[in-house]
């Protein structure tokens, strides 16, 4: 028998779990050769790690005893033939192959099983340099023949169980075909390996849950190989088309989700910017203060991340979005800004503290001309350390330096130390001093002392930003792994936030002292907000006010301050404005106006004149704890564990297990009746589940080919069916976006395309659903949407004899990535379709049309009407409004045009009662359609 004859077919399961490919790895590494003439066999050492999915059906249970093999034993079907042979294997102690196979008109009639040692050694190449790897082939001869009868049962025609080679039962569950990771050990390998727990620990805590090694049907390297695989579902596998698949996935959990990508000339990924619906949100409450920080993970992990980070009101670091840059040229920060603005619907920050950089600086003057910029001091001090560090006045520049920045109030002030400090140490001639200075106004305190920053430290965000990713990223990070370490910060955040939102209204921080001030400030400020108040309280006992002069309603006190510094206490002093009318309070050290906690010298005139009422503009609404901020209630995409819907039923099950076995476990007789009515419930789901082979094939087959482009599809599901019509038109665009994700819509070409009619509009009933598209038919639910005229033009073009020129346009396109157009398409131009004219229903956020019902002789609106077709389509909310010139959406332009006023009834019967009442078609529930006056569809569908 040749090759071709006796490799397995593709259909079906069974068959596809026996598919064995010729370039697997042996053990040490290398791939070996087949002979051509090879037939096709699965042997439990040749098979690569990759492939743990590999293995024979699974039908009866690892420790059901089995009798030994004989001539003429039946079976149901080919999958309980191989499912027995295997559990006799394990029993036995080999592992078994699937050997040959033959089809008799197109159905498979023989198959042979035999021992995995008695497949023929495979030849290899003789190379001194690489050693010829150890085979555990003997040529046994042990094997079964199975053959297909005319009613379609098997059975044994040859039974050999002669083995040439020593059994060992307790080491079955080495073997291929015998090791296989359960549901629940895989649901707890993911878990665990998004909680950061390394595999060997991962593994050990299966190991010891089991009972021992030999109580699991798998070992490590098949669960690094399940976790590898799981990695690469979840995140997908490659670069950047991968990062993008992962993206668009996000968005589809979450339409808030926003993300874009920057690709060079030759469509690779330079820079890739995105944020979350629940950052975008929290952005309209803190977007007072962000900073921009692009040297942590840079230089820690060679990885160019940018976070855009802003504090929320418990003085907590929260992520605003994040990007990875390749480069740091200005046109990069460009990008990255408008990215980010662009994502933040347009609204500036008022105010940015980043890094001393010149191509920052330069983008942030071009995309936020109106917001204040700061310096971070941190990483300017850090560069005097480098910059001074072995001058032999090193001592006495930095307490001259520390005098200029924390000593000098007014910009006057430090201009009198800076120059002092120049003269006293020669330094006249430092380029470097000389840039600072050139620079006061973007770092030093007395210059930006008249904006609000939030008390934002630089230094404790690159801080938050170690303890949140430090120990998951490392150098060999890829870039969808960081991502998905990212999503884990983001629910660390946002897990903080929420503990310290509980500990602000469930306890109290008591106050220090009898001031009425103080109460105010811990009945509305959050915990942490209020211990920053009650620090300042604290340090009133070291301040001493004096009056020194009034000029009409306004008093000026002088407050002098005893601040320790090592053993000795200097003293201080501070001027303090009062507004005895409007109690208005100004600090010279400006506090309040920097970080929006009240100083303590402000609060020392305040009690020397017995202010015991503030009124409400020294309470920021930022910090307070009694205000309701929205962004905490958005569905988050990062919450999503895992895009496999049978997660949660799962999740559930083992809850509701774990119940039970609370219940159980102390009574012998409920543990007892448990088990039994367990047991009962598996052998009546393995029957079913071995008839459902049978059933297996046509129970996958569609009921109509209008339900593959059902509107209640998800996303995913509708583009899978389009991209089955290969030469299609809608097939090509959805294949583009497919490979492209968001950079598909920039593109000429199809800039002006809206979609495809099937992925514009979602209907809540599946039934309704599939009766729209039957009442449409494929060719307009493939229909592709333009905007404008333009965009119609731009999909076919025509050279100077008017035929289609193929080598451009939708043509052109599909021919270069290998879906050439065949056939005619529609395409439908929106400013070209006659738009609805009426109005539209009230207060309704989806823009129905008010369309006037049916009404019967008598006036009343018929029994069995449910509404109009065209108000049963769901249409996203940036297709309501706006996409025409003339101001008209998607719901009065295109399914206006393809449903008009169609009605929609419960029944055949009271569909055609109304007859009279129907002008423009109708369908019902039960099946029943009139497409327009006099055609009628009859039958079942």
């Amino acid at each position: 028998m040749d090759s071709s004859s006796s490799r397995l077919d593709n259909e079906g399961k069974f068959d596809d779990a026996l598919t064995h490919q010729d370039d697997h790895k042996n053990d040490v590494g290398e791939k070996s050769e087949e002979p051509k003439d090879a037939m096709t066999f699965i042997s439990d050492e040749e098979l690569n790690d990759e492939d743990e999915n590999v293995a024979l059906p699974l039908m009866l249970k690892d420790d059901e005893k089995v009798e030994e093999p004989k001539k003429s034993m039946t079976f149901s079907s080919i999958e309980e033939v191989c499912s027995y042979y295997r559990t006799y294997a394990k029993q036995a102690g080999f592992g078994i192959a699937y050997r040959t196979s033959r089809k008799k008109n197109g159905k498979k009639s023989y198959a042979r099983l035999i021992c995995t040692r008695g497949a023929p050694e495979r030849t290899r190449t003789c190379d001194v340099a690489k050693p010829i790897p150890a085979t555990n082939k003997t040529r046994c001869g042990a094997n079964i023949c199975a053959n297909l009868c005319e009613d379609g049962t098997w059975f044994l025609s040859n039974v050999e169980l002669k083995h040439n080679h020593s059994l060992s039962p307790g080491k079955a569950r080495f073997f291929r075909n015998n090791r296989k990771i359960n549901d629940a050990a895989k649901r707890r390998l993911e878990l665990n390996d998004r909680t950061g727990i390394r595999l060997s620990k991962n593994f050990n805590s299966l190991v010891v849950e089991s009972g021992g090694f030999e109580s699991l049907s798998f070992g490590e390297r098949d669960c690094k190989n399940y976790i590898n695989k799981a990695r690469e579902l979840r995140l997908g596998k490659g670069g950047a088309q991968a990062l993008c698949n992962y993206f668009s996935r996000m968005q589809k959990q979450n339409g808030g989700f926003y993300f874009a990508m920057d690709m060079d000339d030759d469509s690779r990924l330079r820079n890739v910017f995105w944020a979350d619906a629940r950052s975008r949100a929290a952005y309209d409450f803190f977007r007072d203060v962000i900073t921009f920080d692009t040297t942590y993970l840079t230089n820690r992990y060679d990885m160019p991340f940018a976070p855009f980070v802003g504090v929320n009101h418990h003085g907590q670091s929260i992520l605003l979005g994040a990007g990875l840059i390749s480069s740091d040229d200005t046109d990069t920060f460009v990008w990255l800004f408008k990215s980010w603005l662009g994502c933040m619907n347009g609204q500036v920050p008022r105010a940015i503290i980043t890094e001393q950089d010149r191509a920052m600086k330069n983008a942030i003057a071009i995309v936020f001309p109106e917001t204040r910029h700061r310096y971070c001091m941190w990483h300017i001090m850090k560069k005097f350390f480098e910059k001074f560090g072995s001058h032999a006045n090193f001592d006495g520049i930095k307490s001259a330096i520390h005098t200029c920045l924390y000593d000098s109030q007014t910009c006057e002030e430090y201009e009198e130390n800076w120059k002092d400090l120049l003269e006293k140490y020669h330094l006249h001639d430092n380029a470097w001093l000389h840039g600072l200075y050139m620079e006061k106004t973007f770092w030093v305190p007395a210059y930006i002392k008249d904006t609000f920053w939030a008390g934002m430290n630089t230094t404790q965000r690159s801080e938050s930003m170690n303890a949140f990713f430090d120990g998951c990223v490392h150098p060999h990070t890829t870039l969808k792994e960081f991502v998905d370490e990212y999503d884990s910060a983001l629910r660390r955040m946002v897990e903080n936030e929420t503990r310290a939102n509980f500990d602000s209204f469930n306890r109290t921080i008591p106050c220090i002292s009898a001031l009425q001030l103080e109460k105010q400030f811990q009945a509305v400020y959050t915990n942490a907000k209020f211990k920053e108040v009650r620090e300042q309280i604290v340090k009133v006992i070291g301040c001493t006010s004096s009056h020194l002069k009034s000029e009409g309603a306004i008093s000026t006190f002088e407050v002098i301050e005893d601040v320790t510094i090592g053993d000795h206490i200097i003293e201080k002093k501070f001027i303090v404005n009062l507004n005895e009318d409007e109690l208005d309070v100004k600090c010279t050290c400006a506090l309040f106006e920097v970080r929006g906690i009240l100083c303590k010298h402000s609060i020392s005139v305040l009690r020397t004149k017995k202010v015991t009422t503030l009124p409400p503009r020294y309470f920021l609404d930022r910090w307070r704890k009694d205000i309701k901020r929205e962004y905490s209630k958005l569905k988050r995409s990062y919450n999503a564990v895992c895009d496999n819907p049978n997660v949660e039923i799962h999740d559930k099950l083992r809850n509701n297990f774990e119940e039970l076995l609370s219940l159980t476990s102390e009574k012998v007789e409920r543990c007892m009746d448990l088990m039994k009515r367990m047991n009962k419930l598996k052998e009546l789901w393995r029957c079913e589940s071995q008839s459902s082979h049978v059933k297996y094939r046509s129970s996958s087959t569609p009921t109509n080919e209008h339900e593959n482009y059902s509107p209640l599809q998800t996303g995913m599901q509708r583009t899978e069916q389009i991209l089955q019509h290969e030469k299609s038109a809608a097939g090509i665009l959805c294949q583009l976006k497919t490979r492209h994700g968001t950079q598909a819509s920039h593109l000429p070409l199809t800039k002006d395309v809206l979609g495809i009619v099937a992925t514009l509009g979602k209907v809540d009933d599946d039934n309704l659903s599939r009766l729209f598209a039957e009442y449409l038919g494929v060719e307009s639910m493939l229909a592709i949407v333009c905007k404008t005229y333009e965009g119609v033009k731009a999909l076919e073009t025509y050279d100077k004899e008017g035929c289609i020129n193929t080598s451009s346009g939708l043509h052109g396109l599909g021919t270069s990535i290998g879906r050439a157009l065949d056939g005619r398409f529609l395409v439908i131009c929106l400013e070209n379709l006659i738009p609805y004219a009426g109005g539209f229903v009230a207060d309704d956020p989806q823009r129905r049309l008010d369309l006037i019902k049916p009404r019967l002789p008598n006036g009343e609106c018929p029994p069995g009407f449910l509404g109009f077709a065209v108000n049963m389509i769901n249409v996203d909310n940036t297709n309501l409004f706006c996409l025409t010139a003339s101001g008209y959406g998607l719901r009065e332009t295109l399914f206006y045009s393809l449903f008009s006023r169609l009605q929609v009834y419960r029944t055949r019967a009271a569909m055609l009662l109304t007859l009279p009442c129907i002008s423009d078609g109708a369908l019902s529930l039960d099946g029943g359609m009139i497409r327009s006056t006099g055609v009628f569809s009859l039958g079942n569908r």
